[in-house]
């Protein structure tokens, strides 16, 4: 047996992956790779918000932060501000251009590893006609674990 696992585990050593920081929203599962993702924390009040509630600003290590509705974002006009629910979590990610953004979701994220041939890309038609450009692959991770939708950050922010 232990020689067993001792392969197994060995196996998994050599298997590229990825560190992503996962999230619920909208009952799908969403991640974002760890190297983005500056802090978590629970979120502080949010102002300035724009005229259909889905930016605002936050207070962060002494600047001002945009603060970015995903949910909105990612399903459009049909979905409900998260601003307005009660207990929110923000993400603080940095985008390519080196800027600040907070994003806010309702759960705790998770911390996983996800192999690199977990990973496929989105069919073109399943992008455009569902709206989700700003998702780049899918992970299909087995019958126990939901899929995750990969963000491209840039295009999301």
């Amino acid at each position: 047996m232990k020689i067993l696992s001792s392969r197994r585990a060995e196996n998994r050593k050599n298997q590229a992956a990825q560190k992503l920081v996962t999230f619920q929203c909208q009952h799908e599962w969403f991640a974002l790779p760890i190297h983005l993702v500056r802090k978590f924390a629970p979120m502080e009040r949010v102002y300035g918000t724009s005229g259909n509630g889905t930016m605002g600003l936050t207070h962060f290590e002494n600047q001002e932060i945009p603060v970015i509705d995903i949910s909105h974002r990612i399903f459009g006009e049909a979905y409900r501000s998260t601003f307005d629910s009660t207990e929110m979590y923000l993400l603080i990610v940095q985008s390519s251009s080196g800027e600040l953004v907070g994003l806010p979701i309702g759960f705790q994220p998770v911390l996983r590893r996800v192999p690199d041939n977990a990973f496929a890309p989105l069919p073109p038609s399943y992008s455009a006609k569902g709206n989700l450009t700003c998702v780049r692959a899918i992970a299909v991770l087995g019958d126990d674990h939901p899929s995750l939708l990969l963000l491209d950050l840039d295009t999301l922010i």
